[in-house]
């Protein structure tokens, strides 16, 4: 949001001086500034909680892998493997 020195806004100084088409515009302008700002701040966010997502993917994958390693002598070798290897592969 702008402001003169005195702390008023364009929008103020437009209303004041009863210019009602720059009115209009300058609230339209602050406004986009506005949503523009707050899309910012949700696609920051998203961007985090998909590095996030992605971080506890892999260390679940790197869980069922060693997890494979430890089962792999024992009985039902085929269908853990199978298992595993579907969840891996999502």
């Amino acid at each position: 949001m702008f402001q003169t020195e005195l702390g008023h806004r364009p929008v103020d100084l437009a209303v004041r001086h009863r210019r009602i088409e720059c009115v209009n515009y300058l609230m339209m302008a602050e406004t986009a500034s506005s949503v523009g700002s707050s899309f910012d701040g949700c696609l920051k966010e998203f961007q985090s909680l998909q590095d996030q997502h992605e971080a506890l993917r892999s260390l679940f994958r790197y869980g069922i892998r060693e997890l494979h390693v430890q089962f792999e002598g024992t009985q039902h070798t085929r269908s853990r493997r199978k298992f595993s290897l579907m969840i891996i592969a999502r």
